[in-house]
């Protein structure tokens, strides 16, 4: 069972946004990579156990128990046998539209109240107060991660020049967008434009364009209705070709490979 999009709800200049939300019973098949995530993953195991791998460390999956995997941070996943479990791809951001949740570890645990726990596998309505309460228990959820101290909430902020940038990066996404193009349509020059990217960003234009395009890549490759040529097309690469050279390099695998990945 998975649901895309299911909704984004703010509250205190907070904003949940909830991607992706499913519950699976996995076998061997389900391993693969995942580079640099811009979002967080919560996995709740019902039974059996996965396995992730994450800076040459393994953290077992086990039933019973929430895990966190924050932005960022990127990893392996694997199942030996079979796992049952119930899984959240989220954001949580400040006013701003910046990710708010941030680790220095890998994979995160924490006691969770069992009635808590059991709310989740309960099945869930699908009016706006069936979302409310999700909204609501996943709020639940993340402040005990906050409450053991491995997870913060760090608000970034960012100069005016750096957010228009990022806000017309995400209003015209493509690989051939040029640094000149962006500096044109924020009104600064190229050198004050990459002056700011290096300082706040430790990264040249051309590099987060890269990485924006390559993460929104992957992306709409797990959306089954679009043929990788038109992944290509969309996101402004010359071909197919060009365009799963540089996804390789970035993610280790073919366009292909990464889509017949199982849902991590």
């Amino acid at each position: 069972m998975i649901f895309k999009k299911a909704f984004s709800n703010k509250q205190d200049h907070l904003q949940l946004s909830l991607i992706t939300v499913g519950r699976a019973t996995v076998d061997s098949t389900w391993r693969g990579t995942v580079q640099s995530p811009d979002c967080s993953r919560l996995y709740y195991i019902v039974r059996g156990v996965a396995y992730i791998h994450a800076a040459g460390r393994s953290h077992a999956l086990e039933a019973g128990h929430w895990y966190l995997l924050p932005p960022g941070h990127s990893f392996t996943y694997e199942c030996p046998h079979a796992m049952e479990h119930v899984y959240f791809h989220i954001r949580l951001c400040g006013e701003n539209g910046f990710e708010l949740l941030e680790s220095d570890r890998d994979v995160l645990t924490v006691a969770v109240p069992e009635a808590l726990s059991a709310a989740f596998l309960l099945p869930q309505g699908s009016g706006l107060e069936a979302q409310l309460q999700l909204y609501g228990r996943l709020l639940q959820l993340l402040q005990l991660f906050c409450d053991g101290k491995a997870l913060r909430l760090t608000p970034r902020s960012f100069s005016p020049c750096i957010e228009r940038a990022m806000r017309f990066i995400n209003a015209n996404l493509s690989f051939s967008l040029s640094a000149e193009q962006i500096a044109e349509g924020v009104f600064v020059s190229r050198s004050t434009l990459e002056k700011h990217f290096r300082r706040e960003l430790s990264a040249s234009v051309k590099q987060y364009v890269a990485d924006r395009v390559l993460a929104e890549a992957a992306r709409l490759l797990k959306d089954p209705s679009l043929s990788i040529g038109e992944i290509s097309d969309l996101l402004g690469f010359a071909d197919p070709l060009y365009f799963s050279k540089k996804f390789r390099q970035c993610y280790g695998l073919s366009p292909r490979a990464y889509r017949n990945q199982p849902l991590a």
